[in-house]
C-alpha cells in the first residue's frame, strides 16, 4: 500500500543517514553554531541568495610557516568524526596524537585531510590538478615578523639580526608554496652546518600571475582564508562546505607570548608592504577574494580588512616588482 511504501521509504532514509556518519554531515550547515559564533548578514538567512553548502571530499592544506597551525583543528574535525573537544592544544604534537589515536576507525576510517601540510610542503603539479587545496594567507608583514621573533637564533646566516634582512631572505614565502617551491629553512646543526636558507625568490611575471590565478580558481583552491580575520574565515568555510563549528576551531593554539615590550607588539609595523611585494600582491588578491565571498555567503566584512585598501595598492606593488627585475 502507499502507506507501507512511505513507511519503508522513511526507514530507508533514516538508515542511510545513520550509516553515512560524518560524510552525511558534510555539505549541511549547522545553523545554531553559525548563529552563535559568526557575524552574519541578512543574506545568510536568505536561501534564495546564499549559495547552498556543498561537501568537500578532499582537502590539501597548504601551510606556509606562521600562517595558523590552529587551522588543523578545522580540517580534522571536518574530515573525521572526532569528539568535539579533540583538537590541537598549545605545545602539543597533535600530529603524533592524531596518528596514534584518531586516524583509525571509528573516527577516521577514510580520512580526507592531508596532514603533509604540517611539514610546510609546497603544492605539487599533481596536487594542483587534483584540486581541493585550502589555505590561510597572512599579511606578509605580520608573517615575517612572527617568524623573525620566534624561529631560530638571531645573528646567523638563516636568521639575520636585522629584521629587514630577514624579510629579504624569506620574501614571497606564501607565493613560493603555491608555485611548488619550498620556503622554510634548516636550523643550524653544530659541527655540521650553519643552517641553510631557501634560494632567492625572483619570480617571472608568468609565475606571479599563475599564483594569483590559482587562488582565484575555486576548483584548485577550494578555500582561501585570512589569519587576521580568523573567526570570519572559520565561518566562511562552514558556510561554503557545511558541518558544525566546533570549539577548538576558533582556538589559537600558538598565541604570541604576552610581552610589554613595544617592539614585540608593534614591530611588524616597521616592515613596509614593499619589502615583500610578491606576498603583498598575493595577500591583496586573497583579501579581495575573501571579502567577495563573505558578502556572497552572508558574513560581515571586518572593518580592519576594508581599512587595508589604503595600505595595499596593486599598481604600486607591480611597479616595485618591475623595478626590481631591471637589476
Amino acid at each position: 500500500t502507499m502507506k507501507m511504501l512511505v513507511v519503508r521509504t522513511v526507514l530507508l532514509c533514516a538508515l542511510v543517514l545513520c550509516c553515512c556518519g560524518v560524510e552525511n554531515r558534510q555539505g549541511v550547515i549547522h545553523l545554531p553554531s553559525m548563529e552563535e559564533k559568526c557575524p552574519l548578514t541578512p543574506i545568510f538567512h536568505d536561501e534564495g541568495l546564499r549559495p547552498s553548502p556543498k561537501p568537500l571530499w578532499f582537502m590539501r592544506w597548504v601551510h606556509p610557516p606562521k600562517t595558523g597551525t590552529s587551522f588543523m583543528n578545522l580540517g580534522l574535525q571536518y574530515a573525521c568524526d572526532l569528539p568535539e573537544d579533540v583538537g590541537l592544544k598549545r605545545n602539543e604534537n597533535f600530529k603524533a596524537l592524531y596518528e596514534e589515536v584518531y586516524n583509525k576507525p571509528p573516527h577516521c576510517a577514510k580520512t580526507k585531510f592531508n596532514l603533509v601540510a604540517v611539514q610546510h610542503l609546497p603544492l605539487s603539479d599533481g596536487e594542483i590538478e587534483k584540486g581541493g587545496a585550502v589555505m590561510m594567507i597572512r599579511d606578509p608583514r605580520a608573517r615575517h615578523f612572527s617568524g623573525y621573533m620566534q624561529h631560530g637564533e638571531k645573528g646567523t646566516s638563516i636568521h639575520p639580526s636585522d629584521v629587514h634582512k630577514y624579510v629579504q631572505i624569506y620574501r614571497g614565502c606564501q607565493m613560493r608554496m603555491i608555485l611548488g617551491k619550498r620556503c622554510n629553512y634548516s636550523f643550524k646543526m653544530p659541527g655540521v652546518n650553519d643552517g641553510f636558507v631557501p634560494p632567492t625568490f625572483n619570480p617571472s611575471w608568468k609565475e606571479i600571475d599563475t599564483a594569483l590565478s590559482l587562488i582565484r580558481d575555486e576548483k584548485t583552491f577550494a578555500f582561501i582564508g585570512l589569519t587576521n580575520a580568523w573567526t570570519e574565515s572559520i565561518c566562511l568555510f562552514h558556510a561554503m562546505y557545511g558541518r558544525k563549528i566546533t570549539p577548538n576551531e576558533t582556538f589559537n593554539n600558538r598565541p604570541r607570548q604576552k610581552n610589554s615590550d613595544d617592539f614585540m607588539r608593534n614591530g611588524w609595523k616597521t616592515i613596509s608592504v614593499e619589502e615583500d611585494p610578491y606576498d603583498a600582491l598575493l595577500y591583496n588578491e586573497a583579501r579581495r577574494i575573501f571579502m567577495l565571498r563573505l558578502v556572497k555567503y552572508g558574513i560581515k566584512i571586518p572593518q580592519s580588512l576594508l581599512d587595508q585598501d589604503n595600505e595595499y595598492n596593486d599598481k604600486e606593488l607591480r611597479n616595485v616588482i618591475s623595478n626590481s627585475m631591471m637589476f
